[in-house]
Parts: C-alpha cells; sequence; structure tokens
C-alpha cells in the first residue's frame, strides 16, 4: 500500500459517478485546440482517467478539434484546498471535487452534509431534486459551473470499539479533516479531541494508532485500505452521503460554443445518474463484505440515539449563518421530511 494510492484512490468511485463517456472518434493534436485544464486527484491509469479520454475525444471532435482537455491528474495540482484556490486565480480551469471542496467554493453546500437531516437516498433524492437547480445559480453567481455531480455512498463511523453512544467517541481518537465544518462542530459538540489530518495521512495514523474512529463511506474505506487496519467495528446508522461534482470556471465554460455546451452537460449528467445508481450498490457490496471478513455491524442504544439526536441538533444550530442560511437548513429539513 503505496502513500500515493492512499491519497487518490478515496474519490475514484465518486469520480466515475461524475463523468464517463463512450468513445468518439481519433484524438487530435493539442496544439491545434484550446486545452482546458482539469485537475483531480485520482491517478493516472485509473478507470476515471481512462473514462475522462474518452470524454476528451468525444469534446474534440464535437468541436472540430478546437477544444480538448489537459488533464493534472495524481493530484499533481494539489489537494482540494488547492484546486479550488487555482481555479480562483485562474491557474486552473476545471476541477472534480467532493462535497467539501464544494463548501469552499459555495458554502451553503455544506447543508446537504447537516448532521442528522440526509440520511437515507429517499431523502438525499427529494433534497437534491428541488435545490439542486439552485445550487447550481448560486455557483454561477460565485463564477463556476456545475457540470455534473455524483455520490458514491453512505457516511457511516468506522472504529476500534463498539459506538452505541456518543460518550464511546470520547474513549477514543476521531480523525478529523480540517476542512469540514461539519466534522469540526460534531466532535465539539461529542465533546471529544480529535486529531486533525490530511487524507494521505489517515491510513498510517490508522496503522500507529494515533486514531481509532474515522468517518467514510464503505466503498471509500475500502478503496484506501483502511479496512485493513486495527479497526473492527461500525455503525448501522448512516451520517449522510459522499457528493461531488465536476466544476468549470463560469468564464471558460462560457467561452466555448453553445451547442458544444449543452452536449457536454448533457452527456455527463445522463451518466452520472447511471453511475451513481452503479455506486450505491458498490457501497453496499463494500458494506456486505467488510461484515463477511472480520467487522461487526452495531446500533446506537436507545439512550445513544437520542443523545446523537441531541448532538446533531446542535451542529446544525452552531452552523446556522456561519456556513448556511437558517432559512436553507429548514427547507432542506422539511424536503428530507425531519422535524
Amino acid at each position: 500500500m503505496t502513500v500515493k494510492f492512499v491519497r487518490y484512490a478515496s474519490v475514484l468511485a465518486l469520480a466515475l459517478s461524475i463523468v464517463s463517456l463512450p468513445y468518439a472518434g481519433p484524438r487530435l493534436k493539442a496544439a491545434e485546440m484550446q486545452l482546458i485544464r482539469v485537475a483531480t486527484l485520482a491517478p493516472k491509469n485509473s478507470p476515471f482517467l481512462r473514462s475522462f479520454e474518452e470524454l476528451d475525444q468525444s469534446i474534440r471532435q464535437l468541436s472540430g478539434g478546437a477544444i480538448g482537455f489537459q488533464m493534472y491528474s495524481s493530484g499533481v495540482a494539489g489537494d482540494e484546498v488547492s484546486v479550488v484556490r487555482k481555479m480562483r486565480v485562474g491557474q486552473l480551469d476545471a476541477g472534480m471535487v467532493t462535497s467539501d471542496g464544494l463548501g469552499l467554493m459555495v458554502p451553503e453546500v455544506n447543508v446537504l452534509r447537516a448532521p442528522g437531516v440526509i440520511s437515507t437516498y429517499p431523502q438525499l433524492e427529494a433534497v437534491t431534486r428541488t435545490l439542486l437547480p439552485e445550487f447550481e445559480a448560486v455557483f454561477e453567481q460565485k463564477g463556476y459551473k456545475l457540470i455534473s455531480w455524483g455520490e458514491a455512498g453512505e457516511f457511516h463511523y468506522f472504529s476500534r470499539e463498539p459506538i452505541q453512544h456518543p460518550n464511546d467517541i470520547k474513549r477514543m481518537r476521531p480523525w478529523l479533516w480540517p476542512q469540514s465544518p461539519v466534522m469540526q462542530e460534531t466532535w465539539r459538540a461529542v465533546g471529544t479531541t480529535p486529531v486533525p489530518l490530511g487524507m494521505p495521512e489517515v491510513f498510517g495514523a490508522l496503522q500507529t494508532r494515533m486514531i481509532d474512529v474515522v468517518e467514510s463511506t464503505s466503498l471509500q474505506y475500502t478503496a484506501l485500505q483502511w479496512h485493513s487496519t486495527s479497526l473492527k467495528y461500525v455503525t448501522n446508522e448512516a451520517n449522510g452521503m459522499l457528493m461531488g461534482a465536476w466544476v468549470m470556471n463560469k468564464s471558460v465554460f462560457d467561452g466555448l460554443a453553445p451547442e458544444l455546451r449543452d452536449k457536454l452537460v448533457s452527456m455527463a449528467r445522463a451518466n452520472s445518474v447511471r453511475e451513481s445508481a452503479r455506486n450505491r450498490e458498490s457501497d453496499q457490496g463494500s458494506l456486505r463484505k467488510l461484515l463477511e471478513r472480520k467487522y461487526t455491524a452495531t446500533n446506537y442504544s436507545p439512550e445513544g440515539k437520542k443523545a446523537f439526536d441531541v448532538i446533531h441538533a446542535e451542529v446544525r444550530k452552531r452552523l446556522v449563518n456561519r456556513v448556511y442560511p437558517e432559512a436553507l437548513l429548514a427547507r432542506v429539513m422539511q424536503l428530507a421530511n425531519v422535524k
């Protein structure tokens, strides 16, 4: 298991859900066209990169050789924080980022991760069906174009000891991704002291037992090989969904021919629907395999469920007007049928 693989494997399933198109003709020479610079953490020779090369070929053919993509893979452009910063200053034209990266562009997107709200796929569908078009408009106001959205599974807690009550987490050392305001406030409300680490550092920290609680989807968890460490418990309760998107600087997108813009978006979004459905199955399959091997699924106790509900309500309150408007949170809770 190399550090490079740990760093990049986490985005593969999500990236595949964002864009993957059929082959559409021969590649033209880069010197003959405008190259749109796109960054991703996915490694070279990965399924996602092969899919994106097919997209590149399709766009080159559709544009008559006027437009192509220059992919910066394997994280050479940096992590999501760096990608967003470079897009802002024009050093990159587009990026494939998860919900946390999207939240750096438009903080309101973090409402989709508000704890205790979206914990099932029907809830996610009810919320995104209404709000995604509105989010797209907000992104455009901020200077970005959302090409397509994707998802890659349900978040669960994976831990060294069973988690049935928030107090159980206090006896362990949870991982904190520093750029996640939801994770920051959740651990603060639990009353534990988390260990802030970048994604590439988590595997080593699990091996040395620097941390022993992580929040992840099963698909991401197994892709990163985190399951091969000392952790052996997973909560049955889902904490939300991993989402992400392919985002382009609006000025670059608007510079494309109208028919090319429409075709690019329609092809990417149609594929996103298909791949997201496959990712749901893969995520559930990954969880089943974990349970067949050494992992034990645990439920919150009745007292623990009540305690988590109180914590989630407190975290949502703390994030209001700092991360998302109160009215937006109320709409999401109404759409998700959460009281």
